[in-house]
C-alpha cells in the first residue's frame, strides 16, 4: 500500500499547544503534499533514525486563530524537535477540522484523537519494516 510521505524541518510554532494543549511540532503548512487534505490523521514520524506514532494536524485551526498549519504531536513523547527534520508518513485520516467553544473543549478532543491516532499505529505497525 502506498502511504503519503514528505519531509520538513522544524519551525517554531506560537507555543500555545505546549502551555494549553499538548506540544507539536510545526512544520511549513506550504510543505504538505496537495493531496493531504485537512484534517486530523494517524502517522508515524522519523527522527534521528527512530520512528514514533504521531498525530497529525492539518488545516486551519479554527478554535484558536484560523492561521493554517501543520502540526504534529508524537505520542508519549518529550523530545526537543526544534529545527530537526522529520520524516512523516501519513496513515490514515482520523476527522476533519473542527471548531470548538473553548480550549477545554479542543483539550478533550484531541486526547480522543490521540487514542485512536495511537491504535491505528499500532494496527500498521508492521508498516515500518517497510520504511527502515
Amino acid at each position: 500500500m502506498e502511504y503519503l510521505t514528505f519531509s520538513g524541518t522544524v519551525v517554531k510554532g506560537s507555543g500555545l499547544g505546549a502551555k494549553e494543549l499538548f506540544a507539536t511540532a510545526n512544520l511549513e503548512p506550504e510543505i504538505a503534499p496537495l493531496q493531504l487534505q485537512a484534517g486530523v490523521y494517524a502517522a508515524f514520524v522519523e527522527y534521528n533514525k527512530v520512528w514514533y506514532n504521531a498525530a497529525l494536524f492539518f488545516g486551519h485551526r479554527k478554535s484558536v486563530d484560523n492561521k493554517l498549519a501543520l502540526e504534529l504531536h508524537l505520542i508519549n513523547q518529550d523530545l526537543n524537535l526544534d529545527n530537526q527534520l522529520l520524516k512523516v508518513v501519513v496513515l490514515s485520516k482520523i476527522r476533519d477540522v473542527g471548531q470548538f467553544l473553548d480550549l477545554q473543549s479542543l483539550r478533550n478532543q484531541i486526547k480522543l484523537d490521540l487514542l485512536e491516532a495511537e491504535k491505528i499505529c499500532c494496527k500498521n505497525s508492521k508498516v515500518l519494516s517497510e520504511l527502515t
